[in-house]
């Protein structure tokens, strides 16, 4: 098994992922996920177990998600990659998201901002923030959930970032909100 065969696997399943092919892609991340497993290549094996657990998020089969997720975290803590650990923990968190388990979201998401202000990436706190503000909605506590989306579009403008796709998804919750209140 070679680094470039499991890149090339790795390449191959995200393509299927992107084409909502999920069943070729979790065969091929597999693939990927078991010669990075032989090669030791740690960061790649996180990159696969992550995005294996989206596709479980996606077809809404939680505890298969989170356990990936889990997995690929403790790599990113093993590997001391902060800006991965805590998008993964950001996974965990809309994991609990999607099962209604507010404490558990509200828990993860914000211990992933909290990184993010660590290492002070913008995107990040915005997309923790945003995760956050989800947390609110959805209990709709819509005067939280207001400021939170506010102060994550903020985040973007401030960095330069205010045309990421977030800004847009932030904008349109923005207004969705002030309709509610």
């Amino acid at each position: 098994p070679s680094n470039e065969r499991a890149e090339n696997l790795y390449n191959t399943a995200m393509i299927y992922r992107d084409q909502g092919l999920y069943l070729d892609a979790l065969k091929t991340f597999e693939q990927s996920l078991k010669i990075d497993e032989e090669l030791n290549n740690l960061s790649r094996k996180a990159e696969s177990l992550n995005n294996i657990g989206l596709i479980y998020l996606d077809e809404g089969n939680y505890p298969v998600a989170l356990k990936r997720f889990e997995e690929a975290s403790k790599i990113a803590d093993k590997n001391d990659d902060k800006k991965k650990k805590a998008q993964y923990i950001n996974n965990i968190g809309l994991t609990y998201l999607n099962q209604a388990k507010y404490a558990d979201a509200w828990k993860n998401c914000n211990k992933a901002l909290k990184i993010f202000e660590e290492i002070e990436n913008s995107e990040g706190i915005a997309d923790s923030q945003y995760k956050l503000g989800l947390t609110y909605l959805e209990q709709k506590s819509y005067v939280e959930a207001l400021k939170i989306h506010e102060d994550a579009l903020n985040t973007l403008t401030q960095s330069g970032s205010g045309k990421i796709p977030l800004a847009k998804v932030l904008k349109s919750n923005i207004k969705l909100i002030k309709s509610k209140i």
